[in-house]
């Protein structure tokens, strides 16, 4: 605002937009307390309100300026972030920069599996959870591996493991397809989401920690590509009919095939800069005074 920063009809527009729908999740945080017996909805948006103004009045406030508070919070944030947006339009990022961090990188993921091969497990663990930077380096020694999980029963649950796992066999043997008989009977969910639905798990005699012992034991006793286990795997999970598929193919990803993310990280790690830059600035502007006296008994 000091700046003269202020937001155009369109980006107005967005913040009315955001505030509406939080309004709508406020009242969805208590539609699971209305009557179940009110089913028109007018009368359930008129019965989740009431609960809304229930609390907003225990708390000492009212609709409006509850509502107000959350519009001015977005608008503020609009404006920091269109004010922020700005400074940071003087960041570039060079092909020097982009070569000179993948260079950083790649050595890094060199000296770290060059050190334990059991760290790449960890790293593509968190990229595919994460995002960001895959692993530059895949270091030889991991295979891919399918399973299908055949759960122990519950208590009380009436449930023949042995019977379903002799059916699943008999079905391998007859050449069904190991893929549809994931989907048929395995109950592990990491198998039927991506990437492992179409590549499998990854397993080395580095990472065998990282599963049930039983599994991985089991697992790189398969010698060849496409080896099934002869019987079933007993883990403290339930049974598992392990397939060994093809390696992991060991190989260092070129800049070229990374260079579109490399790019967005350097961009990012240079706007985090430079915006530490400014709020070291902003802070002696302000002359910020702090009494730790007064808050000395805060924990």
């Amino acid at each position: 605002k000091k700046n003269g920063v202020t937001l155009t009809d369109e980006e107005e527009a967005e913040v009315q937009k955001k505030l509406q729908e939080q309004i709508d999740s406020l009242y969805e945080d208590y539609a699971d307390k209305v009557d179940e017996s009110i089913t028109d909805e007018a009368e359930k948006r008129a019965a989740e309100e009431k609960l809304l103004l229930e609390d907003l009045k225990a708390n000492g406030l009212t609709y409006d300026k509850y509502i107000k508070s959350i519009e001015e919070s977005l608008r503020d944030q609009a404006i920091g972030k269109k004010y922020a947006d700005g400074l940071m339009a003087e960041v570039t990022v060079s092909d020097e920069d982009v070569q000179a961090y993948y260079d950083e990188q790649l050595a890094y993921y060199q000296e770290r599996y060059a050190e334990d091969a059991a760290n790449y497990f960890d790293d593509y663990s968190s990229y595919l959870t994460n995002g960001g930077l895959q692993p530059l380096v895949v270091p030889e020694g991991y295979n891919y591996y399918k399973h299908i999980l055949i759960l122990d029963p519950e208590e009380g649950e009436e449930k023949d493991v042995d019977a379903i796992v002799a059916e699943v066999y008999a079905k391998i043997q007859a050449g069904e397809d190991f893929d549809a008989l994931i989907e048929e009977y395995g109950e592990d969910p990491g198998m039927k989401n991506e990437p492992y639905k179409t590549e499998g798990y990854i397993l080395s005699e580095a990472n065998a920690s990282d599963y049930y012992e039983e599994f991985s034991a089991a697992a790189l006793a398969l010698e060849k590509e496409g080896d099934v286990t002869p019987e079933a795997v007993q883990s403290s999970k339930g049974k598992h009919i392990i397939k060994k598929l093809g390696p992991v193919e060991a190989k260092t990803l070129s800049l070229d095939e990374v260079k579109d993310v490399v790019r967005e990280l350097v961009q990012s790690d240079k706007e985090d800069a430079l915006y530490e830059e400014y709020l070291t600035q902003w802070k002696e502007e302000v002359k910020i005074v702090k009494h730790y006296d007064r808050v000395n008994g805060v924990k």
